[in-house]
Formats: C-alpha cells, sequence, structure tokens
C-alpha cells in the first residue's frame, strides 16, 4: 500500500488509516482547536451521557484522544458522533479507567459544539467521583495539516441514592 500525501489522499475512504498516515507528514499547526467535557453527575448504578464540546473545530477532519476516568468507580460504555460532527467514522476502545477514541471524517467541521456523546456508567457501590481528563489528543485538518489542541478536564460527581428511589 502507497501513502498518499495529497488532499486526496486524506480524504476517508474505506478507513481512517489513511487519514492518519498522511496527517503524520505535515509539520505546520493549521488551527486552534479546544475539546472541554463538563462536570456531570450519575446516580449509583445509572449511565449518563455527556458532551466532548469543541471550540475553533472548523476544518477539523480527524482525531484521536484518551479519556481518562477513575476506572474503579465508572466505565464507558459508549462513544458515538454529536450533533456538531458529521459523515465521520467514530472508533473507541474502553478499558479500565481509559477510553482511546478515534474519529475520522469525509468532510471538515462546518461549526463548534457537542463532538461526541461519551456514555459513562457508575460502578455499582462506588461512592467515589472522579477527574475526566481529555489526554494525548492529536488533530488534523483533511489536508493533513496538524491542529493544536488544548483540553479541558471534567468532573463525575457520584449522587447518593434519594430514599425511596430503589437505587442500589
Amino acid at each position: 500500500m502507497r501513502a498518499a500525501t495529497s488532499a486526496a489522499g486524506c480524504r476517508l475512504a474505506f478507513g481512517a488509516a489513511l487519514v492518519f498516515a498522511s496527517a503524520r507528514l505535515a509539520a505546520t499547526d493549521a488551527a486552534a482547536l479546544e475539546l472541554s467535557i463538563p462536570e456531570i453527575e450519575i446516580p449509583a448504578g445509572a449511565t449518563v451521557e455527556t458532551p466532548v464540546k469543541s471550540a475553533d473545530a472548523r476544518g477539523l477532519a480527524a482525531l484521536q484522544m484518551s479519556v481518562r476516568f477513575d476506572g474503579a468507580a465508572f466505565e464507558v460504555g459508549g462513544v458515538r458522533a454529536g450533533p456538531a460532527l458529521s459523515n465521520a467514522l467514530v472508533d473507541f476502545r474502553a478499558g479500565s479507567g481509559v477510553c482511546k477514541v478515534a474519529v475520522a471524517g469525509s468532510q471538515p467541521i462546518a461549526e463548534d459544539g457537542d463532538l461526541l456523546m461519551i456514555a459513562f456508567r457508575r460502578k455499582g457501590g462506588s461512592t467515589a467521583g472522579s477527574v475526566v481528563d481529555l489526554a494525548d489528543a492529536q488533530a488534523w485538518t483533511a489536508d493533513g495539516e496538524a491542529m493544536t489542541v488544548a483540553t479541558r478536564s471534567g468532573a463525575i460527581a457520584a449522587l447518593a441514592a434519594r430514599p425511596g428511589s430503589g437505587s442500589r
């Protein structure tokens, strides 16, 4: 397989590998991108979906990052594209305390907003909260130019069960 370095070679055809291989060849930063995750509250045993918000995301075509959290108290049940992300492949691998996420789009992002939606589940019996870090984030434009990425951490608070709620 030959690696293409042109803009056409960076378009998503049948997989994200070509996007990431081509984009890593670019040495200049094209734009600044900010990713953040808000603070959320999760009752015992519940699953809550929270957004990864983007700012200055115009032109974003590919992204990879790690989401880090307390794996003893919470787990990731899924990651999907948010309203700001269309025509993109979203892949994730969740483990204890970390979830690796990769995004590759056939069209660059046109507006800011909720880029991804992550479903966190609070494990039964857990009473601890957790910081949620967006780490190791790398992003590229459709032309394969690296984007500067800044991240802001969020947090998960463990809500106490209300009397008579039936939560475990």
